[in-house]
């Protein structure tokens, strides 16, 4: 259950805090960057992918290698959080060395660093949880879920269901966003040439490794298709999932609203009010990265990750009632795929497949007991 107050006043409200009154709260030398942290935390981030690979060449079970190939694609996902906050220019103090830092972070999970710093940094940062701008699976409406085909409907439905949230990243962010496109996210001559080769180091790198997978079967006499397998596929699988799980969960919720335009929203309300804090074990967090810390993040993107938990702790102290925080529970998590499904943007609700309403309005104060039934398992 969201620990937000919903008594007294709406969710939707227009007395809201300044953007230097959010980050002031959170400052206390949060911002400054470590060169020493930043490396070493990409180094050992970095050697816990190549020696979950390490384990899948030469441990001699295939279970193993099924393993560490599961251990290789939790690596990606982590590399790729590094990646993310090098991209942000808070991994390290310099800036050119956060830039190829963050394009190495990037080559295992494919993303080109160039179309990652547009779409999430220029979109999903500047317009988070703004429809048509933000891609950070902005829900549909009624009238365009209806609108759908067939099976079209069938692949909507699906990518909102817990094993769906990896065809969501895939179908609906790495696809159209990061190795496809539109020419007008890259309209400058230099922006175009410089996806071109951050592209070409992906495509390049999903290259290299599958030379590599047939010089090490060679070498070490193995099967092929099991080192690619445990080397590729698995890996691979596993970081979109694992993205696709993260971004659903930090947007998704039944207390957070997505707008149309963004005349309608507000930098609280979509940075503050708009992100989830999903609380895990503090071991969990220290191995995520504090990527769960997100509504901090969102509050200013420039904190580094060894910086955000302190930095969220103080944004909930200084505004309890507006924190969308909850611990991550199985059924807690499941619950979001039965209840957040489609989008009534005028009354901001959430609403069923057929346009039943799941949630009360946001726009009216809404006392607890409503939101529990609202969260109760449908």
């Amino acid at each position: 259950m969201t620990k937000r107050s919903h008594e007294d006043s709406s969710r939707l409200d227009t007395t809201i805090p300044t953007v230097s009154a959010v980050r002031q709260v959170m400052l206390v030398g949060n911002v400054s960057r470590s060169l020493l942290y930043g490396v070493l935390i990409f180094c050992v981030t970095g050697m816990s992918y190549l020696g979950a690979l390490a384990g899948v060449v030469f441990l001699p079970y295939w279970p193993l290698k099924l393993l560490m190939g599961l251990v290789a694609g939790l690596a990606v996902a982590l590399f790729f959080v590094v990646g993310h906050d090098a991209c942000h220019q808070s991994l390290t103090p310099r800036p050119r060395l956060n830039r190829i830092l963050g394009r190495i972070a990037f080559l295992p999970s494919y993303h080109p660093y160039s179309a990652w710093e547009y779409t999430h940094n220029g979109l999903h940062h500047g317009y988070t949880n703004i429809k048509g701008l933000d891609p950070a699976f902005p829900p549909l409406t009624l009238e365009e879920y209806n609108a759908l085909s067939g099976w079209r409907k069938v692949i909507e439905r699906q990518t909102r269901t817990a094993p769906g949230v990896s065809l969501l990243y895939f179908w609906k962010i790495w696809i159209p966003h990061e190795m496809f496109p539109p020419h007008r996210n890259r309209v400058r001559e230099r922006s175009n040439r410089t996806f071109q080769l951050d592209r070409a180091s992906v495509s390049l790198f999903m290259v290299a490794q599958v030379a590599l997978v047939w010089f090490v079967a060679q070498w070490t006499q193995q099967p092929i298709w099991p080192l690619a397998v445990g080397m590729i596929a698995i890996p691979a699988f596993v970081f979109f999932w694992l993205i696709g799980w993260a971004v659903h969960l930090h947007h998704t919720h039944p207390s957070v609203p997505w707008f149309r335009t963004r005349e309608e929203s507000t930098f609280f309300q979509a940075q503050v009010r708009g992100s989830v804090h999903a609380e895990f074990p503090r071991i969990i967090d220290i191995i995520l990265h504090e990527i769960m810390d997100h509504t901090a993040h969102h509050a200013d993107p420039r904190i580094p990750l060894y910086h955000l938990h302190e930095a969220q702790a103080r944004l909930e102290d200084a505004f309890p009632q507006d924190i969308v925080q909850e611990p991550f529970t199985l059924r807690n998590w499941l619950n979001k795929f039965r209840v957040c499904r489609l989008y009534d943007y005028d009354a901001h609700r959430w609403l069923d497949w057929d346009g039943t309403p799941l949630t009360p309005s946001m726009l009216a104060p809404v006392k607890v007991d409503q939101l529990e039934e609202a969260l109760a398992v449908q």
